[in-house]
């Protein structure tokens, strides 16, 4: 999941997909949301997530917006127990600074 969100971060999401299993007659918009609602779908706080309801929406109307995925927890426990991180800072989007909240819930662990 790390190179899912690396990738459609850095606006390359695409670069998941491999075209040998892939319909050809598939429109790759669709595909770019399916993997944004995909990103959504697994966040850490439920309360991130998008109700089933508003995966289906998301999924068959092209007009509504979706929310843009938060970066994962994953991400920051990787700094957190010294590994180096999959990408640089600055491909962040501004978030540089660890989530609290989050290290106090893997601390836990």
């Amino acid at each position: 999941m790390d190179k899912a969100w690396r990738y459609w971060n850095e606006g390359n999401s695409l670069g998941l997909v491999d075209y040998n299993y892939l319909d050809p007659s598939l429109v790759e918009e669709e595909v770019l949301r399916s993997i944004q609602v995909g990103l959504l779908c697994v966040q850490p706080l439920v309360e991130d997530r998008p109700s089933t309801n508003s995966v289906v929406l998301m999924l068959q109307s092209p007009q509504t917006e979706i929310p843009k995925p938060k970066v994962p927890d994953y991400f920051y426990g990787r700094i957190l127990r010294g590994e180096p991180p999959s990408m640089p800072s600055s491909s962040l989007g501004g978030q540089t600074s660890v989530n609290y909240a989050t290290t106090s819930r893997m601390s836990a662990r």
